[in-house]
C-alpha cells in the first residue's frame, strides 16, 4: 500500500495536483496520508475528497479541451477563407497587370502611329519646299497656287502635330491615373492580407498554447487507470 501511495504521490505532484510550496491545489487536498489504524472510514473520506474534486478537474478540462477544438475549427476555416481571398487577390492583380500591360502596348502603338505621321508630314513638307525652291528658281507660272498649297499643307502638319501632341498627353495621363489607381488597389489589398495573416498567426498562436491540455487528459486517463487498480486491491 505505501508503495502504491508513492507511485501515487508521485504522479500527484508530476501533474501538480500537490504543490511543492502550497498545501493544495485550488483549495483540494489530494494527498493521502496512511493510517492503517483509522480503519476503513479513512478509505471512504479520501475517496470523497480526491474523487469528486478529481471528476470536476476532469470536466473542466474536458470542456477546455472542447473549446480549443471549436477555436481550432473555425481557425481553419479563417484560415481557407484567407487562402482562398489571397487566390482571388492574385486573380485580380494578374488581371489588372495584364490590362497594365495592354495600355502600354496601345500606348506604344499610338506613338508609333504618331511618329509615322510626322514623318509622313516632315516628308510632305520637305518636297514641297523644293518644289517651291524649283518654281522660285524658273517656273513662275502657277506660283500662287502653289504656295497656297504649301500653307495648306503646313497648317495641316501643324494640325497633326498639335493632334499627336495632345493625345500623346491624353494617352500618358490616361495611364499615370490607372497605374496610381492599381498601386493604390494593390496596396490596400495586401494591408487587408497582412492583418487577416497576422490574426490567423495569433490565433494559432493561442491555440498552440492551450491545446497542451490534450497532454492533461491522457495523464488523467492514466491516473484513473493507476485509482481503479487501487481501489480494486483494498
Amino acid at each position: 500500500i505505501e508503495a502504491q501511495l508513492a507511485e501515487y504521490h508521485k504522479l500527484a505532484r508530476k501533474l501538480k495536483l500537490i504543490p511543492k510550496i502550497a498545501e493544495d491545489y485550488k483549495g483540494y487536498d489530494f494527498e493521502i496520508k496512511f493510517n492503517p489504524e483509522a480503519g476503513k472510514n479513512y478509505l471512504v473520506k479520501y475517496r470523497t475528497q480526491i474523487y469528486i474534486p478529481l471528476k470536476e478537474l476532469l470536466n473542466q478540462n474536458e470542456e477546455g479541451i472542447s473549446k480549443v477544438l471549436h477555436k481550432k475549427m473555425g481557425s481553419e476555416e479563417t484560415l481557407e477563407q484567407v487562402n482562398t481571398m489571397v487566390t482571388e487577390v492574385k486573380r485580380n492583380v494578374k488581371m489588372l497587370n495584364d490590362e497594365v500591360q495592354k495600355l502600354k502596348d496601345l500606348k506604344q502603338q499610338k506613338i508609333k502611329e504618331a511618329e509615322e505621321k510626322e514623318r509622313k508630314c516632315s516628308t510632305e513638307v520637305e518636297s514641297l519646299e523644293k518644289h517651291k525652291h524649283l518654281l522660285e528658281n524658273g517656273v513662275h507660272e502657277g506660283l500662287s497656287e502653289a504656295m497656297s498649297e504649301l500653307d495648306d499643307i503646313q497648317q495641316q502638319r501643324q494640325l497633326v502635330l498639335q493632334t499627336t501632341t495632345e493625345e500623346r498627353r491624353k494617352v500618358s495621363n490616361n495611364l499615370q491615373r490607372l497605374l496610381e489607381m492599381v498601386a493604390t488597389h494593390v496596396g490596400s489589398v495586401e494591408k487587408h492580407f497582412e492583418e487577416q495573416i497576422v490574426r490567423v498567426d495569433k490565433e494559432c498562436e493561442e491555440f498552440i498554447a492551450e491545446i497542451s491540455l490534450k497532454n492533461i487528459k491522457e495523464i488523467v486517463d492514466k491516473y484513473k487507470t493507476k485509482a481503479s487498480v487501487i481501489s480494486s486491491s483494498e
